[in-house]
């Protein structure tokens, strides 16, 4: 059996019963739905919280300790045979528990797409929008370069030999959201060197998931009048969120008195919008977090809607219901079966993709006379990835254009390129930039 065979698993049982009478009655509150998702929010969120009180003073970000506790619950450190773990994370609650979880993805996507200034990608300046459409060029060109050379000269398995032209892609994602917490994190958010960083991973960041979402649409098996029929409902979907939906939301905004709080009502009505987009992405054949990051595009930018939004959920988002879709993501990696090839292949994209994503950034700001130390700091800040990078492999999963094995070797790259380097050298050349 090769390793594309051993991704999936058909499980056969009876569906777990809602609520639980309690241990009174003699039943075991894991047994149950309500209970066994209760408890594995708290252990993910808890351990979560506690891995990052203790990396935070080592200048690690909340990603790395999500990653850690994911693997920490994961067959690499307990094995398969574990009677806590496979009590607590037990087959039968995953679809219930997944589903749950991956709510906590479309929000968060959401209140990603709100942070989004669509306002500052028209104002950046030909500085931003140059690193940025470069750090988008260089490691998707490279990428792809390197992908060519590997299925022609290397022998490899045909999931491998599949999988190649889609981590050549995904590898080559610059995110927002990733650079944001990055700049953050570093206290450089109000610096130029960060302004320059955000101002251009906005420009990078759509033109990499604008080639994304088309590389795997157009890579599909369907008829080429299917393909045309599933773009042009996108292509409604778009124009229903930001001239039908965008208009009400910034009805909303003006019936807002200055210094008073958004109405209940008008928060529930973008909550319904939320869903209702992402129940079309999914009708119309793409990813239901389309619809959810075009719906937060299309929030009016700042105080009060979107600033509001933002302040209602994203704690909960981002301490809750986020720590455990990164436990479902990677609790299943188990880091003894990765093949060596598939460690090289990836490994040989990691470094291509970083040095990409770090001559784009860094042979401009040069161009434009920027200090070489300021300069080799924004191409390492351009070359980070993180949350979104682990959304778009569950993704290629899901689509099966990656094999669990693969994704497994991509997460353990991420979580090594975000460990103590790239940290370590930022915050020492911080004093330059600020």
């Amino acid at each position: 059996m090769n390793a594309s065979e051993t991704d999936f698993k058909l499980v056969c049982q009876g569906i777990m019963s809602e609520r639980s009478r309690g241990i009174f009655y003699g039943d075991n509150p894991l047994d149950h739905a309500t209970p066994t998702v209760l408890a594995q929010l708290s252990l993910s969120s808890l351990l979560s919280a506690l891995t990052q009180y203790i990396l935070t003073p080592l200048g690690e970000s909340a990603f790395i300790s999500m990653l850690l506790v994911g693997f920490a619950l994961g067959p690499t450190l307990w094995g398969d045979n574990n009677s806590f773990l496979s009590k607590v994370y037990s087959a039968k609650s995953i679809n219930v528990s997944s589903t749950f979880a991956f709510f906590g993805c479309i929000l968060y996507l959401f209140l990603l797409g709100i942070k989004l200034d669509l306002g500052m990608v028209k104002r950046a300046g030909r500085k931003a929008v140059v690193i940025g459409f470069l750090t988008f060029i260089f490691p998707i060109t490279l990428n792809l370069i390197v992908a060519e050379i590997l299925t022609t000269n290397m022998e490899m398995e045909p999931y491998l030999h599949d999988c190649v032209p889609y981590i050549a892609v995904f590898q080559s994602v610059t995110t927002f959201h990733v650079i944001v917490c990055l700049v953050a994190d570093l206290k450089l958010i109000n610096s130029e060197l960060g302004q320059l960083a955000i101002s251009s991973s906005m420009i990078s960041g759509t033109c990499s998931w604008s080639l994304t979402c088309f590389f795997l649409l157009i890579d599909r098996d369907e008829t080429h009048d299917l393909i045309s029929l599933i773009l042009i409902f996108a292509i409604l979907l778009v124009i229903i969120i930001f001239f039908l939906l965008r208009p009400l939301m910034t009805w909303m905004t003006g019936k807002t008195s200055e210094g008073k709080q958004v109405k209940e009502t008008y928060v529930i009505s973008i909550f319904i919008m939320l869903l209702g987009c992402a129940f079309l992405s999914e009708v119309f054949g793409h990813h239901v977090l389309f619809g959810a990051v075009a719906l937060g595009m299309a929030v009016p930018h700042g105080p009060p809607l979107g600033s509001a939004l933002v302040n209602k959920i994203e704690s909960f988002v981002s301490s809750i219901l986020l720590p455990s879709y990164f436990v479902f993501s990677v609790a299943g990696v188990n880091i003894l079966s990765i093949h060596s090839k598939t460690v090289t292949v990836v490994s040989i994209f990691g470094v291509s993709s970083f040095i990409g994503k770090l001559l784009g950034g860094m042979l401009p700001a040069l161009y434009f006379n920027i200090p070489p130390v300021e300069a080799f700091s924004l191409g390492l800040v351009m070359s980070c990835q993180g949350v979104s990078d682990v959304l778009l492999m569950q993704h290629g999963k899901f689509l099966s254009v990656m094999t669990l094995l693969f994704s497994s070797y991509r997460i353990l790259l991420l979580n090594f390129m975000h460990m103590r380097a790239f940290p370590y050298f930022l915050s020492m050349t911080a004093s330059h930039c600020a």
